[in-house]
């Protein structure tokens, strides 16, 4: 089964979900938190999606409370 990858885009919004800062995510999965930032910015593309989608969807019911994603990316869209 072919699978479309993670988008930057949508590991933000599953980041940001999860409650989780990009140095959080780049801990559980080994990565810089400046490699999170350019694959959620689109300027490197997601090298490793199944290690992402594995690790953003076997916590999204742990203890990390959802946050307003729509409030987040409205914040993000100010500072840039």
């Amino acid at each position: 089964m072919d699978r479309k990858p993670i988008t930057g885009s949508e590991l933000r919004r599953a980041r940001l979900r999860l409650g989780w800062s990009r140095e959080q995510l780049g801990h559980r999965i080994g990565v810089d938190p400046d490699t999170i930032a350019l694959w959620e910015l689109g300027s490197l593309e997601v090298s490793m999606p199944v290690v992402l989608e594995h690790v953003l969807h076997s916590d999204s019911s742990s203890r990390y409370a959802a946050r307003d994603v729509e409030a987040e990316e409205r914040l993000h869209a100010r500072t840039q």
